[in-house]
């Protein structure tokens, strides 16, 4: 098996090297990574519940299509300012809650 295949193997299956384990910046990575996963599925469960198309979505939050899209490919950290903005975009409460099991994000519609 060459070097690529055994990160490969390692990556599907979520298994941290110990060493890395212990390393903050990998910490602060895989904390990102898990929070970016999160925002993708929340925005694109509530932009589909909402009947809204990426470029409507984007046009809300004041973004580009292209933006809407990375976002719900997970390739986008969550700030506050993009939290801010999607929320306004959708009507609705947004939290993203690190828990013992990982990283959860909702949108909660505001009641109409």
């Amino acid at each position: 098996m060459d070097a690529r295949t055994a990160i490969e193997r390692r990556h599907a299956a979520w298994r941290v090297d110990p060493v890395e384990a212990l390393d903050p910046e990998a910490q602060r990575q895989r904390a990102e990574m898990a929070a970016a996963i999160a925002l993708a599925k929340a925005v694109h469960d509530a932009r589909v519940a909402a009947g809204l198309s990426e470029a409507e979505l984007a046009d809300r939050a004041g973004l580009d299509e292209d933006a809407v899209v990375c976002i719900e490919e997970s390739g986008t950290t969550p700030t506050p300012d993009l939290l801010n903005r999607l929320a306004r975009a959708l009507d609705s409460d947004v939290t993203l809650t690190w828990t013992g099991e990982g990283v959860r994000a909702a949108f909660a519609p505001h009641a109409a």
